[in-house]
């Protein structure tokens, strides 16, 4: 019945979360990516400039002045959410897909180089293929992004899929039959590269590795001890309270 805050959760309260569930081994999508040539999908929502520092406040420490620098917090579309969901299931059942991973902290820069890394794999993307969020809809093609903005843009509901070569049919005629948006947006290459394209200029190429964990970043050894209070719990012992005799008349 008791909570205790450690004291580095004054600054920075972020904290580790996991999902455990049961599933079928061979029902399975990997978020990976392989396969020269196979085309990729990106499915879902439009993405926009509300997605931009979408993930900041988990990064940023605690300060008097927080409340003047509230980053954008998404508002997330359950009924979307829920047919990319169901999509997605129906999806994986065609055997057309290499891989397939949700977009969340930053974006497709995230998608595509996880993807790549654990494929050992490159790939093209065309940037001015994402479908964007229109500024003025009085306007159009008025989005007012720039690459690196379509590039780490957290926008919600969206999903990116390597396809079988060949098999694209497939996979387009179930998203046609959820009406879920999708755009054809690059293709796998062998080079171990992430080429980004905007309007046919290369806007930026990067190793897929270096940008995920563990891909040659620095591992640092930091100092640890055990917390004083744990010591003295453990000088507790179960053995030592005493069991009543009459179990019946205390419980009431």
């Amino acid at each position: 019945g008791e909570v205790y805050f450690d004291e580095c959760y004054n600054v920075n309260p972020l904290v580790n979360a996991m999902s455990v569930g049961i599933v079928k081994a061979d029902e399975t999508i990997s978020a990976i990516s392989f396969g020269v040539g196979n085309p990729i999908y990106i499915v879902g929502s439009a993405t926009g400039k509300d997605g931009i520092h979408g993930a900041d406040f988990a990064s940023k420490d605690i300060t008097e002045n927080s409340a003047d620098d509230l980053p954008s917090v998404q508002v997330g579309d359950p009924f979307a959410e829920k047919i990319i969901m169901e999509a997605s299931l129906e999806v994986a059942k065609t055997g057309a897909l290499i891989g397939m991973q949700d977009m969340g902290a930053a974006g497709i820069i995230c998608s595509t180089s996880e993807m790549s890394a654990k494929g050992k794999h490159g790939m093209k993307i065309y940037l001015d293929k994402v479908p964007l969020r229109l500024l003025n809809t009085d306007k159009k093609n008025i989005t007012g992004m720039l690459p690196w903005e379509i590039l780490l843009s957290e926008s919600q509901e969206r999903m990116l899929m390597v396809v079988k070569k060949g098999r694209e049919k497939e996979i387009e005629n179930v998203l046609d039959k959820w009406d879920i948006a999708y755009s054809l947006i690059g293709e796998v290459t062998d080079s171990g590269w992430l080429e980004f394209y905007m309007h046919e200029e290369l806007v930026a190429n990067v190793p897929a590795q270096s940008l995920v964990l563990g891909g040659g970043a620095p591992i640092y050894k930091r100092p640890y001890k055990e917390p004083s209070y744990f010591s003295e719990s453990k000088k507790f012992s179960i053995d030592s309270v005493n069991e009543p005799k009459n179990i019946s008349e205390v419980a009431k």
